[in-house]
Order: structure tokens, then sequence, then C-alpha cells
């Protein structure tokens, strides 16, 4: 029996900055790889994938929008940062 190819991933709760929004969800880089690999990669195309997301205007506290996938532009990102750090 063939087994399906896999490719493993890490779930990355990130913050994500654009000109006009915060949105806060999970992204899924290759098991070891470095948030800027991720995003700089050429197999990444111009979107990001971010999973359960929550989409803020800046200075707000409530999500303007939620989804269970959302596909942000590369060229509107102006931040990433690991969730981790961006509570501190």
């Amino acid at each position: 029996m063939v087994q399906p190819l896999r490719i493993e991933k890490d779930d990355m709760s990130v913050v994500i900055y654009t000109e006009h929004h915060r949105i806060e969800g999970t992204i899924h880089p290759l098991r070891g790889s470095r948030l800027t690999d991720f995003l700089n990669s050429d197999r990444m195309g111009t979107f990001i994938p971010v999973t359960d997301a929550k989409v803020y205007i800046w200075s707000e506290d409530t999500p303007i929008h939620t989804a269970d996938l959302l596909d942000v532009h590369k060229g509107h990102v102006a931040m990433v940062i690991p969730k981790a750090a961006a509570c501190q």
C-alpha cells in the first residue's frame, strides 16, 4: 500500500500588522523552519494563508471579521510577529 505524501508543518500563532489592520491567527511553516524562511519562500506565492484568523482595526480590541482561513497578500504586510513575542 502506498502511503500519501505528508509534509510535516508546525503551528505558529502570529500577529500580522498591515497599514490599517492587525490580524491574529495561525500560520503553518515547514517543521523546523524560521518565520522569515516561511515568509520569503518562493513556494508561498503572494499570499500568506492564516487559519483561525481574527481581523482587528489597529486601535480596537473587538474583531471586525473572523475566518477559518484568510489569505493575506504579502504586499499589504508591514510586520509579522510571533504572538508570544507580541504580547510582551
